[in-house]
C-alpha cells in the first residue's frame, strides 16, 4: 500500500513539474522607496499591487497601491496604522487600521 501511494506521488509530481516548466513569469521586484520591509498582498486585472510597507525606526506599517512603476501611499486619516488586504477589478480595496502594540482595530472598503 505504502508503495503505491508513494508512486502516485512521484507521478503527480512529474505531471505537475512538466507543466509547470511550460509556463513563462515576468517577475517585478515590489520596494517602496524609502521602507525597510514591502509587501505585496494582492493584484487585480489591471496589475494594480496592494500591500504594506515599513519603514525602519518605525513601529508601525501603511497601505500602498503599485501600479506602472508608480506607488501611492494609503494610509486611513488619522489612524496610527493601515493594513491594505486586497483590491478587485473595480478598484475597491478593503483592509483594516490598527492600534499597535494592542491590535485593535477596525475593518475598511475604500
Amino acid at each position: 500500500m505504502i508503495r503505491h501511494v508513494f508512486r502516485a506521488a512521484v507521478v503527480v509530481a512529474a505531471l505537475s513539474t512538466s507543466a509547470a516548466a511550460q509556463r513563462t513569469y515576468v517577475y517585478t521586484t515590489i520596494a517602496y522607496p524609502g521602507a525597510d520591509m514591502t509587501r505585496g498582498i494582492s493584484i487585480n486585472d489591471s496589475g494594480t499591487v496592494v500591500g504594506n510597507y515599513c519603514i525602519k525606526g518605525e513601529s508601525i506599517c501603511h497601505g500602498f497601491s503599485y501600479n506602472g512603476g508608480v506607488y501611492t501611499n494609503i494610509d486611513v486619516p488619522g489612524e496610527p496604522q493601515t493594513i491594505i488586504t486586497s483590491i478587485n477589478n473595480a478598484g475597491t480595496l478593503t483592509g483594516y487600521f490598527e492600534y499597535p502594540p494592542q491590535g485593535v482595530g477596525k475593518g475598511f472598503v475604500i
